[in-house]
């Protein structure tokens, strides 16, 4: 069978339109492999088609692409392209949605801190007023203990060359030896304490016959 030039380029254009088909690049159809989207692809009619010397390659390559799997139609890409979409949206939500609330957290934070400044500015001044008290009544403290302030201020008073009583003797005369009553006992410290004298008359033991008469 005699190709013309015409032939040859009609068998061209078939060849650029399957080779479009199978590798997903459709200009003019849906993209699925039939004879009428090559044709349509190739710009040719189903008559110029069945003529051309290259159908039966076309066909062939046809079958061919129709066994094997199909990497995918345009409607699977544009749904693959609508799910990276929205996973891309919900991810740029969340994003927001976290810095939100870092942001309120570091608003909290910067309250607490300020809080916290003012409370220790005011316990720094409240410590400076009290060294200055402090400072202050240092000369006019009053003794702890009222009874050595006592007896500190009778020893002032006394004439010179003189002690004064401690201030518990000075307040319980019956402490002092000279002021204890006539026939009192005196313990001296480290002796035998004296017994007291008895006030009551020595028992008469004697039995009831042998009494003198009264």
């Amino acid at each position: 069978m005699t190709t013309t030039a015409g032939d040859a380029a009609l068998a061209g254009k078939l060849r650029a339109a399957i080779a479009r088909l199978t590798s997903g690049q459709a200009q003019a159809t849906d993209g699925k492999l039939t004879i009428v989207n090559v044709c349509a692809e190739a710009g040719v009619s189903r008559a110029s088609f069945y003529r051309s010397p290259a159908a039966a390659e076309i066909k062939t390559a046809l079958a061919n692409a129709s066994a094997a799997p199909e990497p995918g139609t345009a409607e699977d890409l544009r749904g693959q392209i609508t799910g990276l979409k929205r996973a891309a949206k919900t991810s740029r939500s969340e994003h927001a949605a976290e810095i939100r609330r870092l942001n309120g957290q570091l608003k909290t934070y910067a309250n607490q801190i300020q809080l916290l400044a003012l409370h220790a500015e005011q316990l720094r001044d409240e410590n400076q007023q009290l060294r200055q008290r402090l400072d202050n009544t240092a000369g006019t403290i009053t003794p702890l203990n009222p009874r050595r302030g006592r007896q500190a201020s009778a020893q002032a008073q006394a004439p010179d060359g003189e002690l004064a009583a401690p201030a518990d003797q000075a307040r319980s005369p019956h402490r002092s030896p000279a002021a204890r009553p006539a026939g009192s006992l005196h313990h001296t410290p480290g002796q035998p304490r004296p017994r007291p004298p008895n006030p009551l008359p020595p028992r008469d033991t004697t039995p009831p016959g042998h009494r003198p008469a009264r």
